[in-house]
């Protein structure tokens, strides 16, 4: 029972609550009802959920996000790392991309090492890089230091003619990347071109697989945007991360061909 009414005042309690809940959780509801002392319910009155933050007591994130700021006891980003972000957020590229882009700085991809972390692969599976089995598959080594990996991303970087760096994690070669292309064009297109790049290099790395076979897979859009079909398929071979996207280039134009597509766009 959470309390009751007593003449026109509520009356918090926590009698008995012991008994229906563990240790922990009997401790958080002390935690709630300490917070929740100072609060009076008005009877006969409809409840209203309000935001207290925000002056028109309506939740946005931005008021969430500007309290959580506040909070002398939330994690405070390096400036590095914040710079990397408001460069990711300001991208003129699809919403989908720039989340791809977060989730990459803040090492949340489904690596084989995160995977292993969330208990998702068993702790006696092996979370090598399933390119280069040296080393253990976290986003540094699959996006930077993998040999193969590294073959492809070296010679998109050669044909924007740019020198390949390793840094000390993503978001320092993000940064990187923005300042090597300092003057040629805005940070936020330069960071739309780097998610480009690295959302590229990902998708090769789940597309291709270790058994000596690769999976081909294409959609087509009309110019609204709207899906016409998409389609994708496996062949057993063993050819170069590089070689595996150029055969899937040909075999979407090929479909284009089939079905007739009059104009395309890559």
């Amino acid at each position: 029972m959470m309390g009751y009414w007593r003449e026109d005042s509520w009356v918090w309690t926590i009698i008995r609550a012991n008994e229906v809940l563990g240790a922990e959780a009997f401790t958080e509801f002390e935690e709630l009802i300490v917070l929740l002392y100072d609060i009076q319910l008005v009877a006969n009155t409809a409840d209203v959920i309000i935001w207290p933050v925000d002056r028109m007591n309506r939740f946005t994130v931005k008021s969430c996000y500007d309290m959580l700021l506040q909070d002398p006891g939330a994690a405070v980003l390096e400036e590095g790392r914040k710079v990397g972000l408001n460069t990711i957020w300001r991208a003129t590229v699809p919403s989908k991309l720039k989340i791809f882009g977060w989730r990459l700085m803040q090492d949340r991809l489904p690596t084989r090492k995160q995977l292993k972390r969330r208990g998702i692969i068993e702790q006696n599976q092996d979370v090598s890089c399933v390119f280069c089995p040296l080393q253990v598959e976290d986003l540094f080594h699959l996006l930077l230091l993998c040999p193969k990996l590294h073959r492809l991303s070296s010679r998109i970087y050669l044909w924007m003619e740019l020198d390949f760096q390793i840094s000390e994690d993503c978001c320092s070669h993000l940064l990187v990347f923005i300042n090597s292309l300092s003057g040629k064009m805005p940070s936020n297109r330069a960071g739309a071109i780097w998610l480009t790049i690295y959302r590229s290099i990902w998708k090769v790395d789940v597309g291709v697989f270790p058994e000596n076979s690769v999976t081909f897979g294409c959609i087509f859009k009309d110019h609204t945007g709207e899906i016409l079909f998409s389609a994708c398929k496996k062949e057993s071979m063993n050819v170069d991360l590089l070689l595996a996207e150029m055969l899937t280039i040909r075999w979407s134009l090929s479909l284009a061909k089939e079905f007739r597509v009059e104009r395309l766009v890559v």
